[in-house]
């Protein structure tokens, strides 16, 4: 099966979801059963199953970004200890090539938070080549069943909901949700530059893909500005899909390069 096609299978899963009886519809919703009692159904069931599991940790972990929002019960920490200023690459923290890094600025006091490592063209190439390796064939990223991918993308939401009050978690976190919730629940791995205005929470929730499990090279952060970190993602050659919000004006620059 294709990946356009799976993408679809997807899609359509939770609108057919009704067509399980009551235990494999818990054991969709349950995620962690999921794979024994694959075991137990048709052929067609079972993609059926793994694909509405796969949909549903990422309908979670794009909802987590709304809800910790919208929760009145905890107070938010105002000023939070900043633990990751570096580059995310294999799971690890790095420096940057350049050995640059920027500042990072309250908008409402004009006060520096952090000084962050500021990725470009040569950080780029190490955050793909870590990409590509673990999207090799055999590698375990490759080799994991999709339930198993919607086990981490649950786990990681479930940190997301711990960690809540320690980054603003507004619209910036949930544009990051929006990247990685889909391509990660396909299979995909990412290298994500976010806006150098609010790198932060980008920064934090990757700590949260390592400490969730997922292997290393699935999800890159590179900090950066967009002529550089941006240009150097859109115009590498070993890069599949751009994913990318912005302006008119931005993208046709992309493309061009």
């Amino acid at each position: 099966m294709t990946r356009m096609k799976q993408l679809v299978f997807s899609e359509m899963a939770l609108g057919t979801m009704t067509k399980l009886n009551d235990d494999e519809r818990l054991a969709v919703e349950t995620g962690s059963r999921c794979r024994a009692s694959v075991r137990n159904v048709d052929a067609s069931t079972a993609m059926l199953m793994r694909a509405t599991a796969r949909n549903l940790s990422l309908l979670r972990l794009c909802s987590v970004y709304y809800q910790s929002t919208a929760a009145v019960a905890v107070e938010p920490v105002r000023n939070p200890d900043i633990a990751y200023t570096q580059i995310f690459i294999n799971n690890g923290w790095h420096n940057s090539a350049s050995g640059k890094t920027f500042p990072t600025v309250n908008p409402t006091s004009g006060e520096v938070i952090a000084h962050v490592q500021e990725g470009d063209k040569a950080d780029v190439d190490k955050a793909v080549q870590a990409a590509k390796k673990a999207f090799e064939l055999g590698s375990e990223w490759r080799t994991m069943d999709a339930s198993d991918r919607g086990i981490l993308l649950n786990r990681l939401a479930d940190l997301i909901e711990r960690d809540r009050c320690l980054i603003a978690w507004n619209f910036p976190a949930l544009m990051q949700a929006w990247k990685l919730g889909p391509a990660l629940a396909m299979g995909n791995t990412v290298v994500m530059k976010p806006a150098e205005q609010t790198p932060l929470s980008a920064l934090h929730v990757a700590s949260l893909v390592a400490e969730a499990g997922f292997p290393p090279g699935v999800v890159n952060v590179v900090p950066g500005m967009g002529p550089t970190a941006g240009a150097a993602i859109a115009a590498h050659r070993d890069v599949d899909k751009i994913a990318f919000t912005g302006s008119t004006e931005t993208k046709l620059q992309q493309m061009r390069s």
